[in-house]
């Protein structure tokens, strides 16, 4: 009688150590699971690597910078902005909002004016001239809603509103995280280290 209960006992032991490593098993795949799908949904449908091609956005970016860009963000002015297919081409380009719907902008002498006020742009390089097709010297506009303008930070080369017009809400692809621009240097030296391709 005692052999069978050391048996009974046994099998109830072993079916409780199934029991237990079954559910460790469950709660492991479902985490995993989990992250695995809000790392595919935040690479995918929140945020975009970016990768900076040429100087316009000098010196606050540099050619061959990798950032991160939000595309859940809505773009606020002072903000950098991944913009879609400005040039007809397909390609994304990477501009500053300087003026949001319902704003007026000016640049006159090399200073640029939002509502009639000349902004402070610690982050321009160069001198803001104005002679491009869209916006003239000292010509006023007034930018529609759920419309951008913005500007390249190397203010003397750069293709921007001055040439090419506001940027609609559809036209932006996400905002540059302001983490990701302090952080960039790190992303770089990866992409160097692993001798990624960055265009």
């Amino acid at each position: 009688m005692q052999e069978y209960i050391k048996v009974k006992n046994s099998l109830k032991e072993i079916a409780d150590k199934a029991y237990r490593s079954n559910k460790r098993y469950v709660v492991v795949t479902t985490i995993l699971s989990l992250i695995v799908l809000l790392f595919v949904y935040f690479t995918f449908f929140v945020y975009t690597n970016v990768v900076v091609d040429g100087s316009s956005m000098y010196a606050t970016l540099e050619n061959g910078d990798v950032l991160i860009a939000n595309r859940k963000s809505t773009p606020e002015k002072g903000d950098i902005v991944i913009i879609d297919d400005m040039l007809g081409e397909g390609n994304w380009i990477i501009k500053r909002v300087i003026a949001t719907g319902g704003d007026t902008v000016k640049i006159e002498h090399g200073k640029v004016y939002v509502n009639g006020v000349a902004i402070t742009e610690p982050y321009a390089y160069g001198q803001t001239n104005c002679n491009g097709s869209y916006l003239r010297e000292g010509q006023v506009i007034t930018i529609n809603e759920n419309e951008y303008f913005f500007l390249g930070d190397n203010r003397e080369n750069s293709s921007d509103s001055r040439v090419f017009g506001t940027a609609k809400s559809e036209n932006i692809v996400g905002v540059v995280e302001e983490w990701s621009i302090k952080t960039k240097e790190f992303r770089n030296k990866i992409y160097d280290f692993f001798k990624i391709e960055r265009f």
